[in-house]
Formats: structure tokens, C-alpha cells, sequence
């Protein structure tokens, strides 16, 4: 069909599936990272930082389904992405911060529906003129916890870029058939590592809250 591609899952995947319809609507296999931004920011510019991510990562357009118990991963060929902003500037300034990791738990507390894409989302808090604070969830299905400290790297690399006219240094895409990729996965454990991953993760502070 026009417009998306189906693949095997790997085996981790598979018992991800099993374990979401075991248990419809939890939000356990979520993983929320939360980046402080001190500084002017163009949200602009951030979401379309996002949008590029969407276009670069296979996974950020992909969602699953189960058929006659064989789970099958679809890969959309395009995914338009929004970045919500919620401003807490009114707040007292030393309520703000709490305020900011409440709404960060609040948003990766929300359970995903796996059928539906795409299988992450994330927010902008605005603390300040010159305050921010980016949150990112996604579902474990797609990533793991290494995957999304180089999905921040990318994502201050190609804001730079967009933002600041700075090119983006960003590792190259070892590309290969969603197929091939879905049958070597089948013989590994990871349900996902980002393409093109061939760094660790930067110094740049980074919190986890769930």
C-alpha cells in the first residue's frame, strides 16, 4: 500500500505487543527524558528540529498491529508532528520548576496506543523568556534509554543548524530493507537502536523522572 511499509517485529517487540494487550493502557513501558534550555529559544525552529527527526528516524513513524498473533510493524512514510507549548511564566518563580516536573510526569504517565502513530510525543514548558524545559516520551517499543540520549544529541545538532546556521554534524544512515532489518533484529535482543547510532551519549545534563 502507498504511503507506508509493513515488517516483521523482533522478538522484543513481539513481547512488548503481548504485554500491552495483556495489559491495554498502561504507561510501564514508557520512557520520559526532560532537557533544561537556559537561553533564548526559537520554538520554531525546535519543532522543526522534531520534524526533521521524524524524517530521519524510521521509528519515529512507526506503529504496530497484531494479526492472527503475528505482530507487524508500519512504517509510514511521512508523520507531521506538532510541539505543544505550555507557558508557566505566570507561576510564582519558586513554583515553577515543581510545577514544570509535574506536567513532565503527567505527560509520560499517558498511556500510547501502539496501533496509532506516532509512538512518542513531547512538550515545550516555557519557565522564562530565557527558561525552558523539553520533554520527550516515547514508548520502549521504539527506543530504549541510549537511543534517547543520541535522539538529544540530534536534536541539538540540527537545531544549531536550523536556529543558528551551524551545521549539523550528525552520524550517516546505515540504511537497510525494513525487512532485512526486521529479520536481523528477530536474532538480537534490543527492540530498537537508533540508525546511524555510532556515538554515546554527550555531557549534557539530562534528568529522567519516571
Amino acid at each position: 500500500m502507498s504511503g507506508r511499509h509493513i515488517f516483521p517485529v523482533s522478538f522484543a517487540q513481539q513481547r512488548l505487543l503481548f504485554l500491552d494487550q495483556f495489559e491495554p493502557g498502561t504507561s510501564a513501558y514508557n520512557l520520559t527524558r526532560v532537557i533544561r534550555v537556559v537561553g533564548p529559544l526559537d520554538s520554531r525552529a525546535l519543532t522543526q528540529t522534531l520534524n526533521r527527526l521524524v524524517i530521519r528516524h524510521a521509528s519515529l513513524r512507526t506503529r504496530f498491529v497484531v494479526e492472527a498473533d503475528d505482530g507487524y510493524q508500519i512504517v509510514d512514510d511521512s508523520v507531521e508532528f506538532q510541539l505543544p507549548v505550555m507557558d508557566i511564566s505566570q507561576f510564582p518563580q519558586p513554583d515553577r520548576e515543581g510545577e514544570a516536573l509535574r506536567l513532565a510526569k503527567e505527560l509520560g504517565h499517558k498511556s500510547f496506543d501502539l496501533t496509532l502513530g506516532p509512538l512518542f510525543r513531547s512538550l515545550l514548558i516555557r519557565l522564562g523568556s530565557a527558561d525552558h524545559v523539553l520533554v520527550l516520551v516515547m514508548h520502549h517499543i521504539i527506543t530504549d534509554g541510549w537511543s534517547m540520549s543520541i535522539l538529544f544529541d540530534e536534536i541539538g545538532e540540527i537545531y544549531a543548524e536550523l536556529a543558528h546556521g551551524k551545521p549539523a554534524k550528525l552520524p550517516e544512515y546505515r540504511a537497510e530493507s525494513g525487512r532485512r532489518f526486521g529479520a536481523r533484529r528477530r536474532r538480537t535482543l534490543p527492540a530498537f537502536v537508533w540508525i546511524g547510532a555510532s556515538t554515546g551519549p554527550s555531557s549534557a545534563a539530562r534528568q529522567s523522572i519516571v
